[in-house]
């Protein structure tokens, strides 16, 4: 946090999520059996909802708004703007891929 602290004191810092945070919608059909607030996706959610302020919905800023769980709200998982000219986008593919693909190497084995 000591890198975002002393960069974000000078510019703007606005996270996306990548694929290893572990907000993966595969993860959220696999576990539609455990209670909400037990789905891992949601849990890393609202992790890093707790830890990096992520901009939400408002007059200035569009985002996910298309999605809420009564255990974290709206995931707040991307969001756009505009400044000036410019169009800001950050999406995320993960948190609406249910399916996942078995990749498998030339020996058949999954990689």
């Amino acid at each position: 946090f000591r890198l975002y602290s002393e960069e974000g004191s000078q510019a703007h810092v606005y996270l996306v999520n990548g694929n290893h945070d572990g907000e993966l919608g595969w993860d959220l059909k696999k576990q539609s059996k455990l209670p909400e607030a037990k789905r891992t996706p949601i849990q890393f959610a609202a992790y890093r909802k707790r830890y990096f302020s992520v901009p939400t919905p408002n007059e200035f800023y569009g985002g996910n708004n298309d999605v809420e769980f009564q255990a974290l709200g709206h995931p707040g998982n991307y969001y756009s703007f505009e400044w000036g000219d410019a169009l800001i986008v950050a999406i995320d593919p993960f948190w609406y891929t249910r399916n996942v693909n078995v990749l498998t190497g030339p020996d058949g084995v999954e990689t």
